[in-house]
């Protein structure tokens, strides 16, 4: 039996400081083929700094789609620097002659884009921690090493494609995970079906139809659901500002975000986050007691 398309990815990743994922479009494929969010996304210890950003995860966003875009129309394997100054390489993968996929090869440190890298962190300031992240990176690795690496993915995906039947291989499931992983990574940009239409290469009827009778609500709404519970997350872990965090979870206007987290939470999201204070206050004098309690039976056992 073969191993999994993510214990191939595994294995190269932990062998490289190169970040290596893929982007899957929607194809059918067997769950040796299934990837969880993780091998979607940059977690690369720089770009994840840069993410930590709303405006930077934007940035970020918007470089990557370009790219999606540029392998959905050429067909062919590229590279280039993105907005924060990290070298990528990028292999579409392909399958009767439709893009279904995009493997991304980063992480890649280049001479010449170090003064890039240092003024972002710099605009950020995030000086301090400069060469602990430089020290995380693949340094001036080629185009040709990228190229073999991509190359061996590729095949790597196709033989165990090809070796599953195709009445295996799974459309509803797979399409489905890889909606979840593009909105789950683009939450806080513009996502509307004709993006997903472009993106995916599908109706976008059928895809709102195919959204609503598996998560039995609208793509819009599942959108706004996701967005309200990192924002409830935001309420709770820290002391942003309610229009801050509006704006950084992707909501268009104060109001209509404030009428959404009513709708879904039953309380403003002032009252939630004074409810979560009180919350962490009572669940903390629970702990003092408790350990008051222990220590008290500590000492009379003795």
């Amino acid at each position: 039996m073969y191993s999994s398309l993510c214990d191939f990815l595994q294995l190269l990743n932990d062998t490289t400081k190169l970040q290596i994922g893929i982007i899957f479009l929607g194809v059918p494929r067997h769950e040796l083929l299934i990837l969880p969010f993780k091998y979607t996304i940059h977690m690369a210890p720089y770009c994840w700094k840069m993410k930590s950003n709303y405006n930077n995860e934007n940035h970020c966003l918007d470089c990557r789609n370009k790219a999606i875009r540029k392998a959905q129309k050429t067909m062919k394997p590229f590279n280039g620097m993105c907005v924060n100054g990290v070298w990528e390489y990028m292999h579409p993968i392909i399958i009767d002659n439709r893009v279904v996929g995009i493997i991304f090869i980063g992480n890649i440190l280049r001479e010449s884009s170090r003064t890039q890298i240092t003024q972002r962190l710099t605009e950020n300031l995030w000086t301090n921690e400069e060469e602990e992240l430089l020290q995380t990176m693949a340094y001036e690795t080629s185009e040709e090493t990228c190229r073999q690496y991509a190359e061996l993915i590729d095949s790597y995906f196709h033989l165990l494609y090809m070796a599953v039947p195709p009445k295996e291989h799974h459309m509803r499931n797979t399409l489905m995970i890889d909606l979840e992983n593009f909105i789950n990574e683009n939450l806080f940009s513009n996502l509307n079906l004709e993006n997903f239409s472009k993106t995916f290469h599908y109706n976008e009827k059928y895809l709102g139809r195919y959204f609503k009778k598996y998560h039995g609500c609208s793509l819009k709404e599942y959108i706004c659901r996701k967005r309200i519970e990192q924002a409830k997350q935001l309420l709770a872990d820290t002391v942003m500002p309610v229009s801050e965090i509006a704006v950084s979870t992707g909501f268009e206007t104060i109001p209509y975000f404030n009428k959404r987290f009513r709708e879904l939470t039953g309380m403003t999201p002032t009252d939630f986050r004074k409810r979560m204070q009180k919350n962490k206050q009572i669940n903390k004098l629970r702990g003092t007691i408790y350990d008051k309690q222990r220590t008290s039976v500590s000492y009379r056992s003795l």
